[in-house]
C-alpha cells in the first residue's frame, strides 16, 4: 500500500495482479512524507527496497482495504488523491495463486495439506508437493482450492456494499506498460522515472495452461470459480 502526498494518490493492492511489482516501481518516485509498507522477501528484492516508511505498525499494512485507509487518513486526501488498484481474470488469476503456493509450501505445511486431502477422501499422497502429471496438479488444485481460495477474492479490498472506493480499476490483461503510460499522464510524472520492476516469477509449470489445469469450463474447479468472484466477472466481464 502506498499514500503519495508528494504526487497525490493511493495505490491499494490486491493479490496475484503484479501489484507487488507495480509498488515497487513506484517507490522509487515516493517522496520522504510517503507512506509504503513493507515488502515481503518472497517479493525478490533486495532489503533496502522492501523496507516501511511512515508506517506505525498497526494501523497500515501491506494489503488494506480501501475502507480501512479512508477511515485513516484526513478527508481531503481520500477526497482529492487519485485512488486506484489493479484486477485479473480470476481463471488465471486462481491458477497463478495455485503455483505460488505449490512452490512456496514449506515441510511444516504437509501435515496440513495431508489433511485437507484425506478429508477430500482422495487417495493422492503428499510427499514434498511434486507432480509429475496433470492428474496430480488436479489433486493438488482441488486442495488449493479448498482451503485457499477466499484469500484471493479481492472485490471488498476497493468496494463497501458493492460501491467502488477507487477511482481506477486497471486491469492485468491490459499490461503494466499500459498502466504506468496513464499514471505518468494522471500524475504528471515523467514516464521515464516509473523504472518497472519485476518480482519474483517463474512458478508456473510451463507444460499446462491454466485452462489444462481448470480442466474445462464446466468443471468443478471452473464452477466454484465462477460462484466465488461472480461480482468481478459480472463487473469487468472476464470470460474462461
Amino acid at each position: 500500500m502506498i499514500i503519495s502526498h508528494k504526487h497525490k494518490f493511493i495505490f491499494i493492492k490486491t493479490k496475484k495482479t503484479a501489484s507487488t511489482s507495480i509498488e515497487a516501481t513506484l517507490r522509487d518516485i515516493c517522496g520522504k512524507s510517503d507512506r509504503i509498507t513493507p515488502l515481503g522477501e518472497l517479493s525478490g528484492l533486495p532489503a533496502r527496497q522492501r523496507k516501511q516508511q511512515n508506517v506505525v505498525s498497526g494501523k497500515f499494512y501491506n494489503h488494506m482495504p480501501a475502507k480501512k485507509i479512508k477511515a485513516l487518513i484526513p478527508v481531503d486526501v481520500w477526497n482529492n488523491y487519485f485512488k486506484f488498484t489493479i484486477e485479473r481474470n480470476p481463471f488465471q488469476k486462481v491458477i497463478s495463486a495455485y503455483y505460488f503456493h505449490y512452490n512456496t509450501f514449506k515441510p511444516k505445511d504437509i501435515p496440513l495439506v495431508n489433511n485437507i486431502l484425506k478429508g477430500m477422501q482422495t487417495d493422492f499422497p503428499v510427499h514434498g508437493f511434486h507432480a509429475d502429471t496433470l492428474e496430480d496438479h488436479h489433486k493438488y488444485l482441488e486442495a488449493f482450492m479448498w482451503s485457499h481460495l477466499n484469500r484471493y477474492r479481492c472485490w471488498g479490498r476497493y468496494t463497501v456494499n458493492d460501491e467502488m472506493l477507487v477511482d481506477k480499476v486497471y486491469q492485468f490483461a491490459d499490461g503494466l506498460p499500459t498502466m504506468f503510460d496513464d499514471l505518468a499522464i494522471r500524475l504528471n510524472i515523467d514516464r521515464s522515472d516509473l523504472i518497472e520492476y519485476r518480482t519474483r516469477q517463474g512458478f508456473h509449470d510451463n507444460r499446462f495452461t491454466y485452462k489444462d489445469l481448470l480442466d474445462g469450463e464446466d468443471s468443478k474447479f471452473s464452477k466454484r470459480i465462477k460462484n466465488f468472484f461472480k461480482k468481478e466477472i459480472a463487473e469487468y466481464g472476464y470470460e474462461y
